[in-house]
């Protein structure tokens, strides 16, 4: 339970802190709470080694589809 706590409160942090650095910054929201949601939840299901695998998947998948995008726009 300990992992699963850990990892919650990584998964929720870690999104809360950069949505609340960019509000300081420039005084708007750029962060919903979603996020933090459903990370905190797949902290406490798989631990902050899972927090920090679907953050580098997810941020790897964005990437891609951002390429794959951009290079079908200029084919167009």
């Amino acid at each position: 339970w300990y992992d699963g706590l850990i990892g919650a409160v990584v998964g929720y942090g870690l999104p809360w802190t950069i949505g609340e650095v960019y509000w300081l910054l420039s005084n708007r929201d750029g962060l919903g709470l979603g996020d933090s949601k459903l990370l905190a939840v797949i902290g406490a299901l798989l631990g902050i080694r899972g927090v920090v695998a679907s953050l580098f998947g997810g941020a790897l998948l964005g990437a891609v589809i951002g390429i794959i995008v951009l290079l079908r726009g200029q084919q167009a």
